[in-house]
C-alpha cells in the first residue's frame, strides 16, 4: 500500500509537470531539474554541503552553490552521495 500510495503521488505530480511544462518559464524548468540534482557532500568534520559537483578530479571536486563555485579536497569529504533527492524517492519504491 506504501508503494502504491507513493508511485500515485509521484505520477500526479509529474502528470502536472508534464501539462503546464509548456506555459511555465524556461528558468523556472531548469531550477526544478537543479533541485532535483542536488548532490550531498558529507565532510569529516561534521559540516554537509548541497550543491552540484561541476568538476571532480583525483584530488580536488569544485563545487556550486547559488552561482558561486569553490573547491573541496578530496581528503576533507567522508561521504558523496549524488542526487540525493532522487535517490531518496528510489529508496522509498
Amino acid at each position: 500500500m506504501k508503494k502504491f500510495l507513493i508511485g500515485f503521488i509521484i505520477g500526479i505530480f509529474f502528470t502536472v509537470i508534464i501539462y503546464f511544462a509548456p506555459y511555465v518559464d524556461p528558468r523556472f524548468r531548469v531550477n526544478l531539474g537543479r533541485v532535483l540534482d542536488k548532490d550531498m557532500i558529507y565532510l569529516k568534520n561534521g559540516s554537509v554541503i548541497q550543491g552540484w559537483i561541476i568538476i571532480e578530479d583525483g584530488e580536488e571536486i569544485y563545487v556550486e552553490i547559488k552561482e558561486e563555485y569553490f573547491s573541496i579536497s578530496l581528503s576533507q569529504c567522508e561521504q558523496i552521495k549524488r542526487n540525493y533527492l532522487l535517490q531518496y524517492v528510489k529508496e522509498l519504491m
